[in-house]
């Protein structure tokens, strides 16, 4: 513990202790998380999809996030500060389309679908 002080010390980082379960106190973290959640939400309603594919709305919208362009960034995506290159954006997929699940009788390894025949 003394270390980490004494590195926030050195780098000028104020430490300020807030009650849990309070928050107002976190300000900018809360509403950037609400935010997150009022759209995942939204893709979630809009597309009538149940709850439980919450985790992938989330996941979709993080990679939308990550690849749009931000004012604090002066126009630019946080994937291209990071990477040092534009996205690539052509393997993108609209929220909530039909998806088809391959038969049982194909084998999936290492990632990789083997399609068996069933004739």
């Amino acid at each position: 513990m003394k270390e980490i002080i004494q590195h926030q010390d050195k780098k000028g980082t104020l430490c300020e202790l807030t009650i849990h379960d309070s928050p107002p106190q976190n300000g900018v973290a809360e509403r950037g998380m609400r935010t997150q959640a009022e759209l995942v939400r939204a893709l979630l309603i809009s597309y009538g999809l149940p709850r439980f594919l919450w985790e992938e709305a989330m996941k979709h919208m993080e990679w939308l996030k990550v690849r749009s362009p931000h004012y604090a960034l002066d126009g630019k995506t946080p994937y291209k500060m990071k990477h040092k290159k534009k996205p690539h954006l052509g393997g993108i997929h609209k929220f909530g389309i039909a998806a088809y699940f391959p038969p049982q009788s194909d084998i999936i390894m290492n990632g990789i679908i083997a399609f068996t025949t069933s004739e």
